[in-house]
């Protein structure tokens, strides 16, 4: 994002801001998820979201971390 133009009014910085997209492959296709509980719950079964909060739970992890989204996503291979 940008700062402001004059700083002796807003005192504001430049800043840079790293984005991460994530996706997911279902029948081949890849299909984009925000990893939040509520993006896993999109593509799983009833069944499989309650496995995964229970793991989830259990291990507390969490669905913002990169290394506990790897943990999840090889749960949930394994189901």
């Amino acid at each position: 994002t940008q700062g402001s133009t004059n700083p002796m009014l807003n005192r504001a910085r430049n800043k840079i801001q790293l984005r991460s997209n994530y996706f997911v492959m279902i029948n081949g296709g890849l299909l984009p998820f925000s990893p939040k509980k509520s993006g896993f719950k999109k593509f799983l079964s009833p069944d499989q979201a309650g496995k995964i909060d229970v793991f989830v739970k259990s291990n507390k992890l969490s669905y913002k971390k990169e290394k506990d989204l790897k943990e999840i996503f090889a749960y949930l291979n394994s189901l």
